[in-house]
């Protein structure tokens, strides 16, 4: 029984597939916004078998009530979908990161890139790294399987890291090593970020544009990008201990493509003061 299930067959011109998922390289919902992003301007042509992949306790449904009573479940979802903008076609492949057969998972992701003639696979994800919000840029770093695939501006990862597995880079090797054009893009995200960072998906979104030579009215997520940052700004105006700490990470080397650890106040602190202070703005 193959996990994958297809609902529709869309004709495509040798699309560009992106692959989002969440869990920890998915700082701030960066990534699965992005692919959201392009995903919802198209429509699902299908949809990974979610029994075989998920432990619905570690990944649990969300239950809605209303009015007292169970009303929806939303289980963990791992979709497909295709999407034509600005005359590319995308194949989009984003959801909750599964929990289970990952080998399995990565032979099917494979023989779906191929199903759809994949011209490109880009990968997204999102990194917390020590680095303030009021960087006139965010700083995104990219792996590729081929120098030739660079955009002028791309800024390669050079460290040698040893990290936790994350599924995102499993399925990217997969089609890395079948031979597979690729290309991964990871955001660096303030490490004090708990809400969406709308920045970092715009940055993705530029990058993917910019690699299709697609068109996007990027407008909306420009818009709360603006907002965000005057928050952000606002907020350590107000609070001299927030400002003092992103004045201490601004001072930070910001050569290093996933940031240095320093003696800086905790970001968990940090972070729950900018909640508590955005919930006190709205009352």
């Amino acid at each position: 029984m193959q996990l994958y299930h297809q609902t529709s067959d869309p004709i495509v011109d040798r699309p560009i597939m992106i692959l989002a998922l969440s869990g920890w390289v998915d700082a701030a919902s960066v990534a699965t916004n992005a692919a959201q992003f392009i995903a919802d301007q198209g429509t699902e042509v299908g949809w990974f078998d979610t029994d075989e992949l998920y432990d619905y306790r570690s990944s649990r449904p969300v239950l809605h009530f209303k009015s007292g009573d169970l009303d929806e479940v939303a289980w963990p979802r791992l979709r497909v979908f295709h999407t034509e903008l600005g005359g590319r076609d995308f194949i989009v492949v984003h959801g909750t990161e599964p929990d289970f057969q990952w080998k399995r998972l990565s032979a099917e992701f494979v023989e779906l890139i191929y199903s759809f003639e994949t011209r490109m696979l880009l990968t997204l994800g999102a990194v917390p790294a020590m680095v303030p919000h009021t960087r006139p840029q965010v700083q995104v770093v990219c792996t590729a399987s081929n120098s030739a695939l660079l955009l002028d501006d791309d800024v390669v990862l050079q460290e040698d890291l040893v990290v936790p597995g994350a599924a995102v880079s499993i399925l990217r090797k997969a089609a890395l090593d079948d031979g597979v054009d690729t290309v991964g893009y990871w955001v660096r995200v303030p490490h004090y970020q708990n809400q969406p960072f709308h920045a970092g998906s715009l940055s993705l979104l530029d990058k993917i544009a910019r690699q299709s030579g697609a068109l996007f009215d990027l407008a909306p997520i420009e818009d709360a990008a603006n907002e965000q940052r005057a928050d952000l700004d606002r907020i350590a105006h107000n609070r001299s201990e927030i400002r003092d700490y992103i004045q201490k990470l601004e001072s930070q080397d910001a050569d290093s493509p996933f940031g240095e650890l320093g003696e800086l106040p905790s970001a968990e602190e940090l972070a729950a003061e900018v909640e508590r202070y955005l919930r006190e703005s709205e009352e």
